[in-house]
């Protein structure tokens, strides 16, 4: 019988529990809908900026919202492109600059890329750090 006891006050304390983590993620729900501050922004001055493995984030989301994102600032990440999809070749070539990347195929690549796109881009930097291999163009 005091099993019985225990084991209806462990439910109880869960059903409160779980009813008050469900009374608090509602109140909480209700700031989600409340309306961001009003800013003067020049939408030709916005940009995204990344560092290192933020720095490949920063350029896959300029180039997939370009019209969102015109200018662009990635320090110590890889050129877009550099991995091909291949792990090994980010770890190594994109990370490491050993061996080299070829820039004129990773320029080429980006050039089309940008071609492709309807949008506008702004100015694109590439490089493998370390003074090693660099482009630019806009």
């Amino acid at each position: 019988m005091r099993t019985n006891r225990k084991m209806n006050m462990r439910r109880m304390a869960r059903v409160i529990w779980l009813g008050g983590l469900l009374l608090v993620s509602t109140a909480c729900a209700k700031d989600v809908d409340a309306a961001l501050p009003k800013l003067k922004l020049e939408p030709s001055r916005v940009a995204v900026a990344g560092l290192s493995s933020g720095a490949y984030m920063a350029t896959q989301v300029q180039l997939a919202y370009p019209e969102l994102f015109p200018n662009a600032a990635m320090v110590a990440g890889g050129p877009y492109g550099c991995a091909g999809g291949k792990l090994d070749v980010a770890l190594s070539t994109c990370m490491k600059g050993a061996p080299a990347p070829d820039v004129d195929v990773l320029v080429a690549h980006a050039r089309q890329r940008a071609c492709l796109s309807s949008a506008r881009h702004g100015g694109h930097y590439c490089g493998t750090g370390r003074g090693r291999s660099r482009c630019a163009f806009l």
